[in-house]
């Protein structure tokens, strides 16, 4: 089976969990679907159809949904998408079991951040600031964990530029790879305070391919 989404999902919080449909071809012992939403308006649609308050809760990444997933105990053996009751029938967009999911679909990383991630294209090249004085002064390439921060940024430092939106691993990887040879480092959201510009995290682009930017089934491979 062919699964493909783009984060955030989104669960229905419903008395302290998930909300969840008892599997109706089950019997005596059914299973339970945990109910997962691709798209918030539809979410909350449906939270609103179910009687329920507060709102849907974002996940954001593999890694989150992966321990979402590991949590659950039965009879909660299930995960539909997308469903839209209709008497009798889920109507889901896939049904998978959890075991298949975590087994086949899921492929958390070692980020140190949530995609997607920013970054801001000026002319050639893409916003920058400079390193640590104990990395040599070296140039770090800025990133944004949100939209809100690289609107901040350039309002406060004056930077004009496209916003560049990151995805995925994989993107990022591709990305980091195609300018290892003009930096040489990342600022994690940085701010400008009193015209200076500082971040409070930054890595050398080599750690973050060698050691972060990989899946977690190469931990092994690159500790």
């Amino acid at each position: 089976m062919s699964l493909t989404w783009n984060y955030p999902i989104y669960l229905l919080p419903h008395q302290g969990g998930y909300a969840s449909i008892v599997d109706p071809d089950g019997g005596a012992d059914p299973d339970y679907h945990l109910v997962v939403y691709t798209d918030e308006e539809i979410a909350e649609s449906q939270m609103a159809a179910f009687g329920l308050l507060g709102d849907p809760r974002p996940l954001h990444n593999d890694r989150e949904f992966g321990w979402l997933l590991q949590s659950l105990q039965g009879p909660v053996r299930k995960v539909s998408f997308d469903p839209k009751p209709i008497e009798q029938n889920v109507n889901a967009r896939w049904t998978v079991e959890v075991a298949a999911l975590l087994a086949d679909h899921l492929h958390p990383d070692n980020s140190p951040w949530n995609y997607p991630i920013f970054a801001i294209a000026e002319g050639a090249g893409f916003a920058s600031i400079a390193g640590p004085a104990a990395n040599g002064g070296v140039m770090a390439l800025a990133l944004f964990t949100t939209e809100e921060r690289v609107h901040s940024y350039m309002k406060s430092s004056s930077e004009e530029g496209t916003i560049c939106r990151l995805e995925n691993l994989q993107e990022a990887v591709r990305f980091l790879r195609g300018l290892r040879d003009y930096v040489e480092a990342v600022a994690l959201d940085p701010t400008v305070e009193d015209g200076r510009h500082a971040a409070q995290y930054c890595f050398t682009i080599d750690t973050l391919l060698e050691k972060y930017l990989v899946p977690k089934d190469n931990d092994s491979a690159n500790s």
